[in-house]
């Protein structure tokens, strides 16, 4: 009985692993996201929709563009990211993508994006890791950035050095 019991159990959990899937990401050297995006903004969270795409949930994220380092955008864009709510009536189900960024209202990010053809938005480059957040401290406004770029960046310090790092991969020959 317990030999049934265990194989029952693991005939299961193998049938259910099959079901599920996963996506490995490779981590992106910071350079390598700046020459990979088409432009580079500061920008705020201003509202968020939820879409259903061929039965997977996307989040579009409209943002006001406060300051650009390159890249032409326009004063607003839209963001496409993995994830997002479906309502149906008073029942709201949430599809949660283990790594995709999250938005709050009101907030700045620091954003490396790439123009997605033809939709007229934008996506994150790595997926989540071109997102830097931007904070408000008793100093101004500070953007996240790694430690060994400097860590916590002055908005126009921020800027300043994502134009300087793409004009430098720009004259080595590094591909945009």
């Amino acid at each position: 009985m317990r030999k049934k019991w265990a194989i029952s159990i693991f005939s299961g959990a193998l049938l259910m692993s099959s079901l599920s899937s996963a996506t490995t990401l490779i981590q992106q050297s910071f350079d390598d996201m700046v020459q990979s995006a088409s432009a580079c903004v500061v920008a705020e969270k201003v509202s968020v929709e939820y879409l259903d795409v061929q039965g997977s949930m996307v989040t579009l994220t409209t943002f006001q563009v406060n300051d650009t380092a390159f890249g032409e955008v326009g004063e607003t864009i839209v963001v496409r990211t993995a994830g997002g709510v479906k309502k149906r009536g008073k029942i709201s189900t949430a599809e949660v993508v283990a790594g995709s960024p999250r938005f709050f209202d009101n907030s700045q990010s620091l954003l490396l994006l790439n123009e997605n053809n033809g939709t007229n938005d934008y996506s994150i480059v790595g997926f989540s890791q071109g997102v830097f957040n931007v904070v408000e401290t008793a100093q101004g406004a500070l953007v996240n950035m790694p430690e060994n770029l400097g860590g916590s960046l002055s908005v126009d310090e921020a800027v300043d050095m994502m134009s300087a790092r793409r004009s430098a991969g720009a004259t080595i020959g590094l591909p945009l």
